[in-house]
């Protein structure tokens, strides 16, 4: 946590963000959030296997770039930070 903040990485969302990264404990539960009314209503999900895959035509093909998250250039860089 403490090498994503000197690169100056930002979690949940914008600009140069990890927008999975939730770094205020304060702020995890939604992920532990309680979905059976959802569900009781039609929510449905899908295997993380299903949604990689059909995610990651999209990214192969995208040439404009993210308006949140880290760019290509930066995230090359952190992982070379922290090799």
């Amino acid at each position: 946590m403490e090498v994503l903040r000197a690169a100056g990485v930002e979690s949940w969302m914008g600009p140069r963000s990890l927008p999975l990264w939730i770094d205020d404990p304060a702020d995890r539960y939604g992920a532990t959030a309680d979905t059976r009314a959802a569900r009781a209503h039609g929510l449905t999900t899908r295997p993380l296997e299903e949604t990689f895959a059909r995610v990651l035509p999209y990214e192969e093909a995208r040439v404009s770039p993210r308006r949140a998250g880290l760019s290509d250039h930066d995230e090359r860089q952190l992982r070379h930070m922290l090799v």
